[in-house]
C-alpha cells in the first residue's frame, strides 16, 4: 500500500530496518556469560546454510512496521471518513463493523462495485458501510457533490440520499441543467440548492475530505477505508471480509 509521498524516506527506513534486524540477529546468537558456545553456533550454521530465513524474518518486520505506519497515518489524518453525519449509509448504522467507500459520481468503478457492497451489507448484518464523497474527477464530480451535501444541510438525509440514488444512476454528464432538473424533480428548490452548494459549510467540508485524501497520498477512487487500513481500488467480498476479520481480531 503506497500512502502517498514517503518513497524516500521508505528507501531509508527499509535500509535501517535491516540494519537493525541483522544486528538484533547477531546480539541474540551471542551466548550469555559463562554459557556454552554450542547453541549459538549451530543457530549460526542453520542461519549459513538457510539464509532466506533472515529475508523472511525481515519481510515479517516490514510488514508489521508498515502495518504500523498506516494505523498512524490513519489515525492522524482520516477521522472526516468515519463521520457519519455527511455518509450515505449502507446497513445498519449501529453496526458495530465500519468501512468507508470514498467515492466519486463519475467513477465508474465505484458504480460497479454497488451491488458488492450492498449484498455484503446484507449477508453481514454487522457491518456498515459509509460512503463518503470525495470529487477529483473534475468539475461535474464537484458540482455533484456539492449538491448532495448541500440537498443534506438544507432538506436532511432522507433528501440527500434520494439525490444521490438519482446521481448515481444518470447515463450521462452532471451538467448544471441536468442537475437542476433532478433537485426541481425530486420537489427541491434548485436555486436554494445552488446557494448552498457554494456556502461556508459545503465547502469547508469538500476542502476538508480533499485534504484528507492528500494527506493519505489517495490518488484516484473508489477508495475503502478501516481504522486499519486503507485500499484503493474495487472491492470484492473477499476483501470486505478480510476487513471485517482484521477488525474483529
Amino acid at each position: 500500500m503506497d500512502y502517498g509521498g514517503k518513497n524516500a524516506i521508505g528507501r531509508w527506513g527499509a535500509g535501517w530496518r535491516r540494519a537493525c534486524l541483522v544486528a538484533a540477529i547477531t546480539l541474540g546468537l551471542a551466548p550469555a556469560a559463562g554459557a556454552s558456545d554450542d547453541f549459538g553456533d549451530r543457530v549460526r550454521d542453520y542461519l549459513l546454510a538457510n539464509p532466506e530465513v533472515i529475508l523472511e524474518a525481515m519481510e515479517v518486520l516490514a510488514a508489521r512496521q508498515a502495518e504500523a505506519e498506516g494505523m498512524a497515518l490513519i489515525s492522524a489524518h482520516a477521522a472526516p471518513a468515519f463521520d457519519p453525519s455527511r455518509a450515505v449509509i449502507l446497513g445498519d448504522p449501529a453496526a458495530p463493523y465500519k468501512i468507508v467507500e470514498l467515492f466519486d459520481y463519475r467513477c465508474i468503478s465505484c458504480k460497479a462495485a454497488h451491488p458488492v457492497l450492498e449484498a455484503f451489507v446484507a449477508e453481514r448484518t454487522d457491518v456498515a458501510i459509509l460512503i463518503q464523497q470525495l470529487p477529483i474527477l473534475g468539475p461535474q464530480s464537484d458540482r455533484a457533490s456539492r449538491a448532495f451535501l448541500a440537498t443534506f444541510e438544507l432538506y436532511g438525509r432522507a433528501a440527500a440520499e434520494a439525490l444521490h440514488a438519482a446521481l448515481f444512476t444518470l447515463p450521462g454528464p452532471i451538467s448544471g441543467a441536468v442537475l437542476e432538473a433532478v433537485l426541481t424533480e425530486l420537489g427541491h428548490d434548485a436555486g436554494a440548492v445552488e446557494t448552498a452548494m457554494y456556502g461556508a459549510a459545503v465547502t469547508q467540508r469538500v476542502n476538508e475530505m480533499k485534504d484528507m485524501a492528500l494527506n493519505l497520498g489517495v490518488v484516484g477512487t473508489p477508495v475503502f477505508l478501516t481504522e486499519r487500513t486503507l485500499h484503493q481500488g474495487v472491492a470484492t467480498r473477499d476483501l470486505l471480509q478480510s476487513f471485517v476479520a482484521e477488525l474483529a481480531g
